[in-house]
């Protein structure tokens, strides 16, 4: 299987509600990526880190070469991403 089936399902919705708009295409791997953002910041908490390091963490991850590359693309790695995070 090249892809999981989140990802055409995914894909064929955000086609629905922006039609072929590149922008709206990449929207929820941005998305996806942003919460990959919370939740390094949330786990910064758990390990006891004040606002400052959950800030740097968060901060981090969102300027992280595989988080820039992989919230422009519409691939299953954009999920991938976020679900190995969580």
């Amino acid at each position: 299987m090249a892809y999981p089936p989140i990802t055409p399902l995914i894909g064929r919705a955000e086609l629905m509600l922006f039609g072929t708009s590149l922008v709206g295409f990449r929207f929820f791997a941005a998305v996806a990526v942003s919460f990959v953002m919370v939740v390094a910041g949330w786990i910064a908490k758990e390990l006891g880190g004040g606002r400052r390091d959950q800030l740097l963490a968060a901060v981090a991850v969102g300027i992280a070469p595989v988080s820039l590359v992989q919230g422009a693309v519409m691939q299953y790695v954009s999920f991938d991403y976020l679900w190995a995070c969580w």
